[in-house]
């Protein structure tokens, strides 16, 4: 039977995590990365050319890798016995700024991690959803993270987990390099981004958890299929926890001892690939953070993922019920 969510793993935490002390198992998982304001128009289909037309919904959310993943965390976290989440971005001294912290507010989120930088500009998307989930994204990325400087490593020191993104690659560098120093596990939010970038961070990181766009940015093949560039980045990243987000299909994962694992989506997810991506990746870091096993971390941030794809609420008994039903 699958444990429960609320019943520890069957078997041991990795290494990492037996090498935490006692200290740090009290700090929180810590997000390091690219927060978005996203404004989200609900249409009744996607169209092309000029003029108006109507939206029929529209609210404000968290968007981006690191914004959607500690939102994800949070509203999965355990209230007594999970680890905090703390989220650490920049953001601008803008009203689309002042915008995003209410946001974050509203998701019960501590704004202590958020840089605000004067005179800078705040990351805002407009995501237009059609009545089938197809979206349409237009993206402004603002210069908060840029104009942010050096994070201080007390920022992530006293964390069980961390994980970091591709769209703020100094800071994620310089993090992933003292979280190995001093133990911490690590995650990579492994998006669409320069090859260099990826390429240079990914060895860096104890799990990758790349999306099939990331995976083919990381390889410089736009068109190759995805199961290819997976077996060619096992070979290359081998001492790393490998992860293919898929969707609706679930996840391809490729654990150090060498298998190659797919973990079909349970239950079947609906077509927002990039909300489901970053909550798989909030989802395992809090397993992770939670001490538990590789394997129920995946299996437990598969269900998350599954229910924010689908467009279902995300909550920490949802996800039980989804793991107990997959038996």
């Amino acid at each position: 039977m699958t444990p429960s969510a609320e019943n520890p793993p069957s078997s041991p935490p990795s290494a990492a995590h037996g090498a935490r002390s006692h200290a740090r198992q009290a700090g929180p998982v810590v997000v390091i990365g690219h927060c978005v304001l996203e404004h989200r128009f609900e249409v009744s289909r996607l169209v092309s050319g000029t003029g108006q037309h109507a939206a029929h919904g529209y609210r404000t959310v968290v968007g981006g890798p690191a914004g959607r993943a500690a939102c994800a965390a949070h509203r999965l976290r355990h209230a007594s016995a999970s680890p905090r989440v703390r989220l650490v971005s920049a953001i601008g001294d803008d009203e689309a700024g002042a915008a995003l912290l209410r946001a974050l507010n509203h998701q019960g989120l501590s704004r202590q991690g958020l840089l605000t930088v004067p005179g800078a500009r705040t990351a805002i998307s407009a995501v237009l959803v059609a009545a089938h989930g197809e979206q349409q994204v237009h993206h402004f990325a603002g210069d908060a993270l840029e104009r942010a400087g050096p994070l201080d490593p007390a920022t992530w020191r006293d964390a069980v987990a961390v994980q970091v993104d591709t769209r703020w690659p100094a800071v994620a560098l310089s993090v992933l390099e003292d979280c190995r120093r001093c133990g911490v596990p690590t995650l990579l939010a492994a998006d669409a981004a320069p090859a260099d970038v990826l390429q240079s961070l990914a060895p860096l990181a104890d799990w990758v958890v790349f999306t099939v766009d990331g995976l083919r940015a990381w390889a410089g093949e736009r068109h190759a299929i995805w199961q290819t560039l997976a077996r060619h980045a096992a070979r290359q990243l081998e001492r790393v926890q490998l992860v293919v987000a898929l969707g609706a299909e679930g996840a391809w994962w490729h654990p150090p001892d060498g298998r190659q694992i797919t973990l079909p989506a349970e239950p079947p997810q609906g077509v927002d690939v990039g909300a489901s991506a970053d909550v798989l990746r909030g989802a395992l870091l809090l397993g992770l953070g939670e001490g538990r096993s590789a394997g129920f971390a995946m299996r437990w941030a598969l269900a998350a993922a599954s229910l924010a794809g689908g467009g279902r609420p995300l909550a920490r008994s949802a996800v039980k019920v989804a793991l107990e039903t997959a038996v």
